[in-house]
């Protein structure tokens, strides 16, 4: 976009001026979303001031101008070289940010159109004009795992993709809801309530006596529950990955959708990964799950306390609802929503109880029968 604006605004108006595009992107937003856009008043929509300050100069032009995908050999090399002199102009720090055109109100229409306005882009306009502040927290967590980023992968990650990443499709909503409580510091325990007058010996772990952090509490609490989830996520990885375990930390956790799982040169396959996705999840929500009822379901009682079996219990329970979730999922009565046969396959291999006593394609096989158990299962036995 910037490209393409300085290109224009360099270019005579009664000049004609022909645009070649490496990819058909730039033709779809000014051939097929512009007029959406300028209808929802540019609200939501990325890139909006270069975006419309192009379609404003666009309009002042009166000699023609056309835009397309290159097609031949020659228009791939002359390509090709501008690039090449953009990543020398690059590495020897010309390249600069172009900032936003003034945009020619003549020329431009503002507002959002009522007529096809909805409640919801209403809202987001509101939201956008406002000047909400910044959460500490939210702000110091961004910067965390950012630097994660850079660290495992090269490359800093750009906010909106970390927050994108939160709703990552292999994560259920309740434990999405959790991990971005957690980004914000939103629960309530541990420096909560050092805030609140009379109640401040509940920032204090009865247990552990330590700040009950939700750090605290998902990796290093000594109450029943935490160790005993964790032990169990890691035996069952080592089904799956033998000696790729690696202890998780709650910024690891909160970027569990980016796929920064282990070391830079380290990058594991698409079921592999969507299984790590899973196992800690939902061991973390387990884990909090458990601390709650003991904190709060029997605040009474601070001597109570779970049973290995019924931590056993709960996080078993948990998975094997997801794998049931899966195999539900793979069936063709849910048309474009169905999920992929492969990738459940890839996901939940080596992990499932007599898998080698089971079809190639267990997915197929029937779900329940009445009064028994399902016929696939996970494998919680230790090696």
């Amino acid at each position: 976009l910037p490209a393409t604006l300085y290109a224009v605004r360099q270019t005579p108006n009664d000049a004609p001026l022909h645009i070649v595009c490496a990819t058909p992107t730039l033709t779809n937003y000014l051939f097929k979303r512009l007029r959406r856009w300028e209808d929802k008043g540019w609200i939501g929509v990325a890139f909006a001031e270069y975006t419309r300050g192009l379609v404003c100069e666009l309009r002042q032009r009166c000699a023609a101008t056309t835009f397309r995908k290159q097609i031949s050999g020659s228009e791939w090399h002359w390509l090709d070289k501008v690039r090449t002199v953009a990543q020398e102009r690059d590495a020897h720090g010309f390249r600069k940010a172009a900032p936003p055109p003034p945009t020619n109100t003549t020329f431009s229409l503002s507002g959002a159109k009522l007529a096809t306005a909805t409640q919801a882009v209403v809202y987001a306009g509101i939201r956008q004009r406002k000047n909400i502040p910044n959460r500490r927290a939210a702000t110091e967590t961004i910067e965390r795992i950012q630097a994660l980023a850079v660290d495992r992968r090269g490359t800093e990650v750009p906010i909106p993709a970390i927050w994108t990443a939160v709703r990552h499709k292999d994560l259920r909503r309740p434990v999405a809801d959790f991990i971005w409580r957690t980004m914000h510091g939103a629960l309530r325990c541990g420096a909560f309530w050092q805030k609140v007058q009379g109640q401040e010996d509940r920032a204090t772990c009865s247990v552990c006596d330590e700040l009950d952090s939700i750090d605290h509490i998902l990796f290093g609490c000594k109450a029943p529950g935490q160790r005993e989830v964790w032990r169990s996520a890691r035996a069952l990885w080592a089904k799956k990955s033998p000696d790729s375990w690696t202890a998780p930390n709650l910024t690891e956790l909160q970027a569990i959708g980016l796929d920064l799982h282990g070391e830079r040169s380290v990058r594991m396959s698409p079921g592999t990964s969507r299984l790590w996705r899973i196992i800690v999840s939902e061991a973390v929500h387990v884990i909090w799950r458990l601390r709650c009822e003991r904190v709060v379901g029997h605040a009474e009682d601070q001597h109570w306390r779970h049973t290995v079996p019924q931590v056993k219990g709960l996080w078993e329970s948990v998975l094997q609802a997801r794998l049931a979730s899966d195999l539900e999922a793979t069936r063709k009565c849910f048309g474009g929503l169905r999920r992929d046969t492969g990738l459940v396959l890839a996901t939940w291999n080596k992990v499932i109880k007599d898998e080698l006593a089971l079809p190639t394609d267990w997915t197929r096989m029937n779900r329940f029968l009445v009064g028994s158990r399902p016929a696939v299962r996970l494998d919680f036995r230790p090696d």
